[in-house]
């Protein structure tokens, strides 16, 4: 840890870190922000989890992430990240997720395995009762779950995955239900599963194509047109569990997985159960990956061994010398190793290209953007944005 302090100030243009009251399981970039002349204020939504031991809370928090330019020079490393809203919630929050069509609607998954809907714009920024009050319940899970992923293209539609080995899919659009904790029932369920449901994942590309990832390692892709049995269905893709799925948001084909055997997979659903790539750079347990909004070749990456890595899927043909792999393999771009737990979920911010949110189980949040000296690849967007005024 001593070593990472020393050297921060040449891998990052922005650091910020906070030390939250209790630790969050889930993280997530929401898409507002503004600016000023010094930063860009965004907003985070965490969760907390406090083992029964205090009232639990979705919670909203503002952060205010210095500017800097991408020359390698250090941002103003400040303690700014302030929790604007408390929703109570009943127990800890396992995943907090926005609608990306209406960003104020916030689905939660809780320890009884309901799926609960907030508004926050309806709530109060902090209560004194300390009664959880979601606007609607998804009750069909008989176990708590961490998969739910809403669709990208259906206002209310979304996908919950669970421990009871089952999978729903639900449209509160359609719920007809009204009134605080309207009991919402799915209208869609999956039961041809052997083994806990760990993930979900709508694809951004495909508005009726989503994924599950499983304890058994597999992975099944499904199509809501048709539910009978899964579109894809990709094997024994690991030797571990498979903890997390995202689909690429450029390439409707291309998807990848963290599995518990310490690999990232690259899949593409034209070539079966071959992957593209196995990624090896953890030293333990991958509990997550996600793909980067800007960049179709690079993803990252979140482990139990205290690790953030962001891959760049471009660079697995370069040519690195016997020093450099001992280092680690060539589409290895970075390691994030801020954390001294375990890494409990992390988010690409949206609109800042570099920019992450990682929390870890030790209470800590961190925000922090590469140095421009590492992260000096072009970006696909900057790339069109240039084609477009030529």
């Amino acid at each position: 840890m001593y070593i990472w302090k020393k050297q921060s100030p040449f891998l990052y243009d922005v650091l910020v870190t906070r030390a939250l009251e209790w630790p969050t399981l889930t993280v997530q970039w929401l898409p507002e922000t503004s600016q000023s002349d010094f930063f860009t204020t965004s907003s985070l939504l965490l969760g907390t989890h406090t083992s029964q031991n205090d009232h639990d809370f979705v919670e909203v928090a503002k952060v205010d992430i210095p500017k800097s330019d991408y020359n390698g020079t250090q941002g103003t490393i400040l303690n700014k990240v302030d929790v604007i809203q408390k929703i109570d919630h009943e127990g800890e929050v396992n995943k907090a997720r926005y609608s990306p069509k209406s960003p104020n609607v916030i689905a939660t998954l809780s320890p009884s395995g309901d799926t609960l809907i907030f508004d926050r714009h309806r709530l109060p920024e902090r209560s004194e009762d300390h009664i959880s009050r979601p606007y609607l319940r998804l009750k069909h899970h008989t176990s708590e779950g961490w998969g739910l992923s809403w669709s990208p293209f259906d206002s209310g539609k979304l996908v919950t995955g669970s421990e009871d080995k089952t999978v729903a899919i639900w449209d509160i659009s359609k719920s007809g239900e009204e009134g605080e904790g309207a009991i919402v029932k799915p209208i869609e369920v999956i039961t041809t599963f052997d083994a806990i449901v760990n993930d979900v994942s709508w694809s951004p590309k495909l508005p009726t194509v989503f994924g599950v990832a499983g304890e058994d390692q597999s992975i099944r892709i499904f199509d809501t047109r048709s539910l009978r049995s899964s579109v894809f269905a990709f094997e024994e893709c690991h030797k571990g569990a498979i903890n997390g799925l995202d689909f690429n948001p450029f390439h409707e084909h291309i998807f990848a997985t963290a599995s518990s055997d310490g690999q990232v997979g690259i899949w593409d659903l034209r070539k079966g159960s071959q992957p593209l790539s196995k990624l090896e750079g953890h030293s333990s347990e991958v509990s997550g990956v996600e793909w980067s909004p800007h960049d179709s070749s690079v993803l990252a990456s979140a482990g139990y061994d205290r690790r953030v890595n962001i891959w760049d899927l471009s660079l697995s043909e370069v040519e690195l010398s016997s020093q450099e792999l001992n280092e680690g393999p060539p589409e290895l771009l970075f390691i994030h190793g801020g954390h001294t737990n375990k890494i409990s979920d992390f988010s690409w911010h949206p609109e800042l290209p570099w920019v992450i949110a990682s929390a870890s189980e030790d209470n800590v949040v961190q925000v922090w953007k590469v140095a421009g000296a590492i992260a000096d690849k072009p970006l696909e967007e900057e790339e069109e944005q240039a084609n477009e005024e030529d």
